[in-house]
């Protein structure tokens, strides 16, 4: 069985470990970071399946590191997941009009995250995933 790659980008440490818990008996080998340009440095090196990205963080926000992963042609085609703190409608619909294949909304229940990632991969969302 293949094992897939997830890189997680938060800059809140308790997030986290909360999202690596969730993620522990999942079908993902799991890399984090604390931003978003080690999200950038670290793709090439970890070469992720899917990227789930906080939208909120210091210096380089989710949607500045997504739009720079558009830019770059060896970068563009990986699937990002955002996770924010937002839960307007509006503010959702401009994520997934971004480009993010889903958006999953602060607070969430701990099952949550390991049950909609895996549904994201089971529909085949995400190229490859077959």
């Amino acid at each position: 069985m293949k094992l897939n790659k997830l890189l997680f980008t938060d800059d809140d440490p308790d997030i986290i470990n909360l999202i690596l818990l969730c993620l522990e008996d999942s079908e993902f080998i799991v890399e984090t970071c604390l931003s978003g340009q080690e999200t950038l440095n670290k793709i090439p090196i970890f070469k992720p399946d899917l990227i789930l990205l906080d939208v909120s963080m210091p210096r380089m926000d989710g949607i500045m590191t997504l739009k720079s992963m558009q830019e770059d042609k060896n970068l563009e085609s990986i699937p990002v997941v955002f996770l924010t703190a937002n839960s307007g409608e509006k503010e959702i619909k401009k994520l997934l009009d971004l480009g993010a294949v889903d958006v999953i909304v602060k607070p969430f229940q701990p099952f949550e995250i390991a049950e909609r990632i895996s549904e994201i991969w089971k529909n085949k969302i995400i190229p490859g995933s077959e």
